[in-house]
């Protein structure tokens, strides 16, 4: 590093230390309240935004837990369809066995009931 090159630098660290050293300083009552100001602004603006956040959260769940509730309502729908079938599907064949039992039994009442005057007659 050449000789100018280090006085430059020199130049540029002691004009900001000089900058950073006045800072405390210059802080005028204005410059204070100004800075209070934007902080309550920030803070209202955060609140803000936080609620908004928050509440758009809690519909997203409500909504979710509402679809999850009608999914599983129109699940139970369809089990409950589907119990109703095969109880209809069983009624319907012991309908029809007892019918064919009962049909059967008719039948070889009605032929013992033909065939007994026949022995009768012979």
């Amino acid at each position: 590093m050449g000789y100018q090159q280090r006085q430059l630098q020199s130049k540029r660290v002691a004009t900001y230390a000089s900058l950073q050293a006045r800072r405390p300083y210059s802080r005028t009552p204005k410059a204070t309240k100004d800075v209070q100001a934007k902080s309550k602004r920030l803070m209202r603006e955060m609140l803000v935004f936080w609620k908004k956040n928050e509440k758009e959260e809690r519909d997203v769940r409500k909504r979710e837990n509402k679809e999850a509730a009608d999914r599983a309502k129109v699940e139970e729908e369809k089990r409950e369809a589907a119990r109703q079938a095969r109880k209809l599907e069983f009624l319907i064949s012991q309908t029809e066995l007892y019918s064919h039992f009962v049909g059967n039994k008719l039948k070889s009442e009605h032929l013992m009931k033909l065939s007994v005057p026949c022995k009768l007659m012979s």
